[in-house]
């Protein structure tokens, strides 16, 4: 096995999530949220995680400290409202997981909520 270029590592994930999995990260999050949840929420946005330059946070510390192997996304979920933000993140661990097994465990999944808009 040869070294790579970061940069051809990068663009290699880039094109990876864009595209095709980025429909079966949607497709999967449709099977994974029940449809109440759904009424109330929507994967707006699907970003490929990159390295913190400089210091780092505890979160992202915490999210890095898993095999480097892996691909690294963030789901951007809007919700309507604050009781629902609540109430989803009481899932959050438990679908990230499935989403996780269901891409054949090939990326590491991170779901953030937002408050907004979800039409």
């Amino acid at each position: 096995m040869q070294p790579q270029l970061l940069k051809d590592v990068v663009d290699e994930v880039i094109e990876q999530i864009k595209g095709e999995k980025r429909e079966d990260i949607q497709r999967i999050w449709k099977e994974v949220v029940p449809s109440i949840a759904q009424e109330h929420s929507k994967l707006k946005e699907i970003h490929l995680v990159k390295s913190a330059k400089g210091g780092i946070s505890p979160k992202a510390k915490l999210f890095n400290r898993v095999k480097r192997n892996k691909k690294r996304i963030e789901l951007i979920v809007t919700v309507d409202s604050s009781p629902w933000l609540s109430n989803l993140n009481f899932n959050k661990e438990e679908w990230k997981n499935k989403i996780e097994e269901a891409l054949g465990n090939e990326f590491l999944v991170e779901i953030r909520f937002r408050i907004g808009n979800i039409l």
